[in-house]
């Protein structure tokens, strides 16, 4: 019994540690930091390329993103949180890759319109898991989900731009915390063993 007791003891207190750990590195991309570098007033703008530890592409290579806080001769157009944003330049699809990562959920909508949104995930270039919505002018949160992929294509049945905002992501563990995970265990079975048997020894004696 006092094995199992300090075991899952040590147990609850490492897993605690891993859940703190993987927590810490999500991330939700806003857009916020951004520096708008181009000025074409009165509209000022970046092009996204390796903001974030992600490579940002598309149909129209490092020109498929943009990042601003509005989008000429659309004054509707404004970011779900924040002032800056990003969007889909012209007619292009647009996509994210970098080391294998989590794609949880993003905020999007449309400038004018509604049309099918398609979110499709990749890992070393093949689909493992897609899904598709109906978007609209006013901004919703697409659940996604897409676990340990590498790419992520965002897609839309009409060529036109599309507004995006709040990208929550979550970096894959590597190996390395893996086998960490699995030493930890080894050492607190080990330690509780070795306390049984002084335990057992106090008492003979």
């Amino acid at each position: 019994m006092q094995i199992k007791k300090v075991f899952a003891q040590g147990l609850f207190a490492l897993l605690a540690g891993v859940s703190a750990a993987g927590s810490a590195q999500a991330t939700v991309i806003d857009f916020e930091s951004v520096v708008l570098t181009r000025d074409a007033a009165p509209f000022k703008y970046s092009f996204l390329s390796n903001e974030y530890g992600l490579t940002w592409g598309g149909d129209w290579g490092n020109r498929s993103w943009i990042a601003t806080a509005n989008v000429q001769y659309f004054p509707n157009a404004v970011a779900h949180s924040g002032k800056q944003f990003a969007y889909s330049n012209g007619s292009s699809d647009v996509k994210l890759s970098g080391n294998p990562f989590t794609l949880n959920s993003l905020w999007t909508r449309t400038l004018v319109g509604t049309y099918d949104l398609v979110a499709t995930g990749y890992l070393n270039g093949i689909a493992t898991q897609s899904k598709t919505f109906h978007i609209n002018t006013t901004f919703q949160e697409i659940n996604l989900n897409f676990v340990g992929i590498d790419t992520v294509w965002l897609e839309t049945s009409i060529k036109t731009n599309t507004i995006y905002d709040d990208i929550n992501i979550s970096a894959v563990p590597e190996p390395e915390q893996g086998a960490m995970f699995m030493a930890g265990l080894a050492a607190i079975a080990f330690a509780a063993k070795r306390k049984a048997r002084k335990t057992k020894a106090e008492i003979a004696g």
